[in-house]
């Protein structure tokens, strides 16, 4: 006689089941929570902005908390482009220095396009304050200059109108001298075509404003050479990986369970999420390096 497997999950869940079980860490994703979330809209959407809200009015108290639901709050209303959403996740990355990182890790940078352009309903103001906001961790402003490229991409913005406002944050007054953010407006400008901004590419570098060792003159020189046709089809290239539409590559910018052992059945394991980790800048460098070459 033999016997039919049972379903691990109930066929059926109601949305306070669904966040409880998006709430629990337990190593394994959930890529079944989130599609039956992403079947659910508007019943859900509300939990997850009160949720975010409740982030904001404490991020310090809900890290000392055992959750696990804020990453999926942020995906599944970028799934919905939800623009209610939009103003919180402008509020939530402006956190200062590193309550970010701490709160959901390297998605800070590598989903932030995502998030914010699906969810800002064709507006870029909030995007490019972001930008400015000196009080922000430099990863995130550089990943909003980065969110400002595939704007243009997407059809959202003008090249000509993203590349005056990032060139015109080159005053040396932007960030501290150091900062990681210079080398963003320079990459950016890169993304871009930077033909008709040159002068104040080279300022930069002469101005000792360009970390060295993160993109050199001869990178732009690079750029030039490909021209402006094959340069913005590698920005079309990574749009497709950075800002994409199905949900299950949404979710693969938030979950990462490398280096984590297989979990057993109901097992509640640490989140690694709550662990700080002291190699950001080395992997930052590390991905500009990638791209460069790509």
């Amino acid at each position: 006689m033999t016997t039919t497997n049972q379903t691990e999950f109930p066929e059926t869940r109601s949305v306070e089941e669904i966040l409880a079980g998006l709430d629990l860490w337990t190593g394994r994703s959930k890529i079944h929570l989130v599609q039956e979330a992403g079947e659910s809209r508007e019943a859900i959407s509300l939990h997850l902005l009160a949720h975010l809200e409740e982030v904001l009015a404490d991020p310090e108290g809900y890290l000392n908390e055992d959750h696990d639901l804020l990453p999926y709050a942020l995906v599944l209303l970028a799934y919905f482009r939800e623009e209610r959403a939009h103003p919180l996740m402008l509020s939530f990355f402006s956190l200062a220095d590193e309550l970010t990182f701490d709160l959901i890790g390297d998605m800070r940078t590598t989903a932030l396009p995502a998030l914010l352009l699906r969810t800002c309903g064709g507006s870029l103001f909030g995007i490019k304050t972001l930008v400015r906001n000196r009080a922000a961790n430099d990863y995130v402003r550089w990943a909003a200059m980065e969110t400002l490229c595939l704007a243009v991409i997407s059809g959202l913005a003008d090249r000509e109108e993203i590349i005056l406002f990032l060139s015109g944050l080159m005053t040396g007054d932007e960030a501290e001298r150091g900062s990681h953010f210079w080398s963003g407006v320079v990459y950016s400008l890169c993304d871009l075509y930077p033909a008709d901004v040159m002068e104040v590419v080279r300022k930069g570098y002469v101005d000792g404003l360009i970390l060295p060792g993160v993109i050199r003159l001869e990178d732009f020189e690079k750029t030039l050479a490909d021209g402006l046709e094959e340069t913005l089809n590698g920005l079309k290239r990574e749009r497709e990986w950075r800002i994409p539409d199905e949900v299950e590559r949404l979710l693969a910018l938030c979950e990462d369970f490398d280096g984590l052992p297989a979990p057993n059945p109901g097992a509640r394991l640490p989140n690694p999420r709550k662990k700080k980790t002291h190699n950001k800048k080395k992997k930052k460098i590390a991905k500009a390096s990638r791209r460069r070459n790509r």
